[in-house]
């Protein structure tokens, strides 16, 4: 049954339990997609080393990992063998 307010708004759709129930959800939701976009990245940034290491110019990493330029001089500094 729905509820109205004083403005005649629609109030208490959810129980207490249930709203907190649906943040979990949410909650859990983003934890998983921001570790899948962390993965991805990590993967592009290995793909991106590989290319270097078979001499293919920065400028073609660049746009076929979508990294910048900037990012791709980073990551050969740090994996300087």
């Amino acid at each position: 049954m729905l509820r109205y307010n004083e403005d005649g708004a629609i109030t208490n759709l959810m129980t207490p339990k249930e709203e907190n129930a649906l943040m979990e959800r949410i909650i859990k939701k983003n934890a998983y997609q921001d570790g899948l976009k962390k993965g991805m990245k990590t993967g592009t940034k290995d793909i991106a080393i590989s290319m270097m290491k078979e001499g293919i110019p920065i400028e073609t990493i660049s746009k076929v990992t979508k990294l910048s330029i900037k990012e791709l001089e980073k990551l050969v500094v740090k994996n300087k063998d």
